[in-house]
């Protein structure tokens, strides 16, 4: 399975036209990928140069969840 159709986002945005366009401008880089077979999928290390700078620079690993944490 292309591992496109397991994406799932929820956004709140504060400029909804804002947030739609910088969606596109991410979608418009992956779906090149999208019609090609799952081990055509570009390696992890390939994304940063496939998707928008300002996307790669705003993402980073998320922190592991401690059991018993609560959030603020």
């Amino acid at each position: 399975m292309n591992p496109l159709l397991r994406w799932k986002a929820t956004l709140h945005p504060q400029d909804p036209g804002e947030t739609v366009a910088l969606i596109r401008e991410v979608l418009l880089a992956v779906l090149p990928f999208a019609a090609a077979p799952a081990d055509e999928w570009p390696a992890d290390n390939r994304w940063p140069d496939v998707l928008p700078a300002w996307f790669v620079q705003r993402c980073t690993p998320e922190a592991p969840v401690r059991q018993g944490a609560v959030e603020a």
